[in-house]
């Protein structure tokens, strides 16, 4: 039996090389795009709160997107239902942060 060597050529080499770069170049651009699809797409939501509108306090009203709480205030006094930036609870407010939560 007759054994022959075989080797590749430098050539060849590079060539095997330069198609795994290629490759790898290509994995690493999709991921790329797909990240940026991702964080591009993940869209703006807005809360939407209870609020007061001529004496009906059960009005669904959609806050502006600096709002990230519906705020509640309840006293023997006073009921007001809001769209709020901030909101500190307390014995007479109630503070919550997902839609008509309040």
């Amino acid at each position: 039996m007759h054994f022959t060597k075989m080797t590749l050529s430098s050539e060849s080499r590079l060539t095997d090389y330069s198609i795994i770069n290629r490759s790898a170049f290509i994995m690493k651009m999709l991921v790329c795009a797909l990240i940026m699809v991702l964080l591009c797409s993940a869209s703006v939501h807005s809360l939407t709160c209870y609020n007061c509108v001529d004496g009906n306090c059960k009005t669904p009203t959609e806050c502006p997107a600096s709002s990230n709480y519906c705020k509640t205030v309840s006293t023997p006094d006073v009921f007001a239902r809001t769209c709020e930036e901030f909101c500190v609870p307390g014995v007479n407010v109630y503070c919550c942060n997902t839609d008509l939560c309040d």
